[in-house]
């Protein structure tokens, strides 16, 4: 698996803005399909480097690094953690260290993993196998326009042309596979703010039961198959009903899940994701 490094330069003044900014940074990668973000498979990592500086001056201090936090509770912990931490060994005196330190979530502190005090210490060097990648502006474009839709362009669509309120919009664009699934559920009967009800409330209900943390993929229109001699009454009767039994569930291994839409208000239709 390929290794990507996002570097950015010295622009997040709060654990809430670098939360923000890594939250929107993973909702790019996972709807542009680079990679699934699974912080807990290992999927992403974020370091912190983290310098405190006077009220008014532009001269940032001393940095320290965090290394390899794992969760965005973890980042936003130890930026809070460490702020806090510089500021009281400054106002005491005291002198920042350039080192390198971990998050101990348990006791939310971080501690001294190493010491850095020379950029030589990081031991820099080219590496000869390794050739320059110049990407022409033109280049760029042509793949821009092959992106899938991002989150910002399904959320105005969701909330502007289909009438969701913002909440909903947001929980929908929270995940890949929700926003998919929505989609996709859309193609089959279009009735945005009944399907998106049904989704957040029964589906993610059932997920969540199961111990899944997305829907089941995405409806496919191969397998997809529906039948009746009054659809659209049917399907809303569906989508709009939280006390029946509509799901036979077969669960194929720990991260994949197949499910039929059982319903037994109009026998005559029937529904296969």
């Amino acid at each position: 698996m390929p290794l990507i490094e996002c570097v950015t330069e010295v622009d997040l003044s709060s654990a809430e803005e670098t939360v923000e900014f890594l939250t929107k940074l993973r909702q790019t990668l996972i709807f542009a399909d680079v990679a699934n973000c699974k912080m807990e498979q290992a999927g992403m990592r974020c370091d912190v480097n983290l310098s405190v500086k006077k009220h008014g001056s532009s001269e940032l201090g001393t940095k320290v690094e965090m290394k390899n936090l794992n969760s965005f509770k973890s980042v936003y912990g130890a930026i809070k953690y460490e702020m806090n931490r510089q500021i009281e060994e400054l106002e005491k005196g005291g002198k920042i260290v350039q080192e390198t330190r971990k998050w101990d979530e348990t006791k939310e502190v971080t501690t001294s993993m190493r010491k850095k005090e020379e950029s030589k210490d990081y031991r820099y060097m080219p590496e000869p196998d390794f050739i320059s990648i110049n990407i022409s502006p033109k280049d760029i474009d042509k793949i821009r326009n092959t992106l899938p839709m991002m989150p910002e362009e399904r959320f105005k669509k969701y909330t502007e042309e289909y009438g969701l309120p913002e909440q909903d919009a947001n929980l929908l664009i929270s995940e890949k596979d929700y926003s998919d699934y929505f989609d996709n559920c859309l193609k089959l009967f279009f009735e945005p703010k009944t399907v998106a009800n049904w989704i957040m409330t029964d589906l993610l209900k059932l997920l969540t039961s199961l111990r899944f943390t997305a829907p089941p993929l995405p409806v496919s229109s191969q397998k997809r198959k529906a039948y009746s001699s009054n659809t659209s009454t049917g399907i809303r009767s569906i989508f709009s009903t939280t006390s029946f039994p509509i799901f036979s569930c077969s669960i194929h291994s720990k991260n994949s899940i197949s499910m039929a839409l059982l319903p037994t208000i109009n026998s005559r239709i029937g529904f296969f994701f």
